[in-house]
């Protein structure tokens, strides 16, 4: 699926069909998005306080919950692990990089 932008209101779609029972597959599959990014904001809005089957909520409520969740999705997160391992090679893999891409580059004009 290609990737598009999510406003709120796509978030408040997903929310509600969760709410009211509707399992993340179907709700996938209905709006269009791939399972994984309706799970993503199903999490974001149960660590925000959102309570599957919590009973009527207003408009405003779900307005807070959508964007709560989209912040939550949006937040920048600690670099992991693997990124610190990798990091100290940061330099090294740059100039790798640029020396390959010249001779990739040269090779491609060499062919036309």
């Amino acid at each position: 699926m290609a990737r598009r932008r999510m406003n709120v209101a796509d978030v408040k779609e997903i929310l509600v069909a969760w709410d009211v029972g509707e399992n993340i597959s179907a709700i996938a599959h209905r709006l269009g998005y791939s399972r994984p990014t309706v799970r993503k904001y199903t999490q974001a809005a149960t660590q925000a306080g959102l309570e599957r089957g919590g009973g009527r909520r207003g408009e405003e409520e779900w307005e807070r919950v959508a964007r709560a969740a989209i912040q939550r999705v949006a937040r920048r997160r600690e670099r992991g692990l693997a990124t610190e391992a990798v990091a100290q090679y940061h330099d090294y893999l740059e100039s790798f990089m640029s020396v390959r891409t010249y001779m990739l580059m040269k090779i491609q004009l060499d062919l036309i």
